[in-house]
This record gives C-alpha cells, sequence and structure tokens, in this order.
C-alpha cells in the first residue's frame, strides 16, 4: 500500500485520538493496517449502547470525536476520504439524533472538530500509529505529555 494512503488513515485515527482526549472519551486502543488498508479507535462502550441518558454536551463531544477523523485528513489533502467516513457519519448521525438541541450537520461537525486539533499533536500521534500500528489509551497520554485524567 502506498505511503500517501496509510499517512491518511493514520491522521485520520490520530484525529480521532486527539478528539477523545479533547472530550475525555476514553478507548481501549487505536490502530492502522497497512494490509486492510483501514483502522479504527477501539472504544470502551459507545454513546449507542448505553442505556442511560447522556447530557448534551457529551453527546456534542462524541459527534466532535465522529467527525475528527475527517476533519484531520483535511490537514494533508483538501477533502477526507467519504468512503472511509462512512460509519463515522452514521454514528454522528445517531448522536444527532439522540438530542434534538443538537442540530449541526456533519460538515460543520467536521470544521468545528479540525478546530480542536493541534497540528503538532496530530504529527506524533500519527507517527506512532505508523510505527506501531497500534496505541493503547495510557500511551496517547504518554506521546502528548499529558497527564491520564485519573492522575
Amino acid at each position: 500500500m502506498i505511503n500517501e494512503i496509510i499517512e491518511r488513515i493514520a491522521f485520520h485515527e490520530a484525529g480521532h485520538v486527539l478528539l477523545a482526549i479533547q472530550f475525555e472519551i476514553h478507548f481501549e486502543s487505536a490502530w492502522i493496517s497497512e494490509k486492510t488498508g483501514g483502522g479504527e479507535v477501539k472504544m470502551r462502550c459507545s454513546p449507542h449502547e448505553r442505556d442511560y441518558p447522556l447530557t448534551d454536551n457529551k453527546l456534542g463531544g462524541f459527534c466532535m470525536f465522529y467527525a475528527a477523523g475527517a476533519a484531520a485528513e483535511m490537514f494533508i489533502n483538501d477533502s477526507y476520504d467519504r468512503e472511509g467516513s462512512s460509519h463515522d457519519m452514521r454514528m454522528h448521525k445517531l448522536c444527532i439524533d439522540r438530542s434534538p438541541s443538537l442540530n449541526y450537520s456533519w460538515e460543520e461537525s467536521v470544521k468545528k472538530a479540525k478546530s480542536f486539533i493541534i497540528f503538532d499533536d496530530l504529527k506524533k500521534i500519527s507517527k506512532r500509529l505508523v510505527s506501531n500500528s497500534e496505541i493503547t489509551f495510557p500511551e496517547s497520554y504518554e506521546i502528548l505529555g499529558k497527564k491520564l485524567p485519573w492522575d
């Protein structure tokens, strides 16, 4: 697989990692695969699996998390891979559907998510994903020189 594709995938997943940190969304790991040409941030829990209600603020954070992959790609391209973001788009819509007060579109969320991303942090996380293929929640904090929320 060519390096540009791996770089795009790494940036995409790194964007999710950064917004997970920003909005205190805990995940198990983030990974990319050259073999399959994909990646994922494995969530500890999804906002769609919980029976208890989430606040609009927390659901808004999940909207930003889902849009962050596409937003991160826009740092290296003028656009993002819509097919590669299709799962994120569906999950974003489910969050929006859970709360009538969240009425922003996918594209608005991508633009807003991009404003939360620090390019140097994005490069650090994506570089580690490319070299290691996988990072854990605690490792992502270590890479950025941040303390874990429970420390």
